[in-house]
């Protein structure tokens, strides 16, 4: 049987950049970047009560999920990921996440989420105990199908 999933170990902590537009998410909480690759609905089918075939179904949106540390700046980011609806219709933003292969590496994977919006707007958290910080929680939808990476 063939290795798979083998090779170097990538981390996202390595260096990587996530994009709103063409501005730079500074500020990310590590560890709390989620990527939900959610695949086209799945439509089980049943032949008199025998299970037979699964339909492929209806496409689905995929989710990104991540948190900020608060700055002074999180409201005027907040209100570029809301923008105003357009015509009765809503406006997308593209969010961009570069990953290097590596640590200091000059090539990597890149994700171009080109209709994102946020449905439910944000969370805002204060610091725990300690030197814990504020955070942000961001949810986002990208309204279209997987997002295959591209290399850099």
């Amino acid at each position: 049987m063939a290795n798979v999933n083998s090779g170097l170990i990538k981390r996202f902590e390595n260096g990587a950049i996530v994009l709103v537009g063409a501005d730079t998410l500074l500020n990310i909480v590590p560890g709390s970047v989620v990527i939900r690759h959610r695949q086209r609905e799945r439509v089980p089918n049943r032949d008199r009560g025998v299970l037979t075939d699964i339909t492929v179904g209806d496409q689905r949106p995929q989710e990104i999920e991540f948190q900020l540390w608060v700055t002074p700046d999180t409201d005027t980011l907040m209100a570029t990921m809301n923008p105003a609806a357009t015509a009765g219709a809503e406006t997308f933003f593209q969010l961009t996440i570069s990953e290097p292969s590596y640590l200091g590496a000059a090539t990597g994977d890149r994700w171009v989420f080109n209709r994102c919006y946020m449905p439910d707007g944000f969370d805002k958290q204060a610091g725990g105990e300690g030197q814990d910080k504020d955070r942000v929680t961001v949810r986002l939808v990208h309204y279209g199908d997987i997002i295959t990476p591209t290399t850099y």
